[in-house]
């Protein structure tokens, strides 16, 4: 539903004989999706609100925004679509420094990056419709705890993590029952998180190692998370 009119609306704003061009094409998509519209978004040609940026965060606050009646949402996006394979995980490494990167690069560092030219380490961001998420091989993480009681210290009021985590849980409909136990997660939210549902041997291997070494295996966004 909310894409629809998104993609609608994609056409707003528009001078001329070019916004003509348009509401033609627009009418033949409102004569298709009508029964999905109420009466006042069909003769809108202007959009209420401009959001900038269809990333995972952009996506779900336009269809978040759009829920309202009669509120019309223009999303812009500097990227193309996604290619259908980004959606298996393990294909995303093959679109990192493609043209659905931005493909930026950190300032010269002084820790890390020494066999790189400027000491500058690439730091990819997806410009495509869904962000970072098409090329982060469906990785779900939250910031560091740290980072966000670092913040309300700072004097960001309402930023200290126990200040956002409702919202996190609220974006969330994870589909581990162990894990929403905790009370670090929610369900029935708009971006679906699960674990993987593939292990292969090499996996498990790792972990064990990891374990033997002193390290705690579990929910990186858990109470635990460091």
């Amino acid at each position: 539903m909310w894409w629809n009119r998104l993609s609608i609306f994609v056409f707003a704003l528009c001078p001329g004989k070019e916004l003509q061009k348009r509401q033609k094409m627009r009418m033949t998509w409102k004569d298709h999706e009508h029964q999905l519209l109420p009466k006042c978004m069909q003769s809108h040609c202007l959009a209420s609100i401009c959001e900038v940026g269809a990333g995972t965060a952009g996506s779900v606050l336009a269809a978040r925004l759009a829920e309202k009646e009669c509120v019309t949402v223009l999303l812009l996006e500097a990227g193309k679509s996604p290619p259908k394979v980004t959606d298996i995980p393990t294909a995303a490494r093959n679109f990192i420094q493609s043209d659905i990167d931005w493909n930026y690069n950190t300032a010269p560092q002084k820790l890390t990056g020494a066999g790189l030219v400027n000491r500058s380490v690439a730091w990819p961001s997806g410009k495509t419709v869904g962000g970072c998420s098409v090329i982060n091989a469906m990785l779900n993480l939250r910031g560091n705890k740290k980072n966000y009681d670092d913040w309300a210290a700072g004097g960001a009021s309402g930023w200290s993590y126990d200040e956002v985590l409702p919202y996190f849980k609220k974006l969330e409909d994870n589909t581990d029952e162990e894990y929403v136990k905790n009370g670090y997660h929610g369900t029935g939210g708009p971006v679906t998180v699960s674990k993987p549902q593939y292990d292969p041997e090499l996996k498990a291997a790792v972990l064990e190692a990891a374990e033997e070494k002193g390290y705690h295996i579990g929910d990186i966004n858990g109470p635990d998370a460091t």
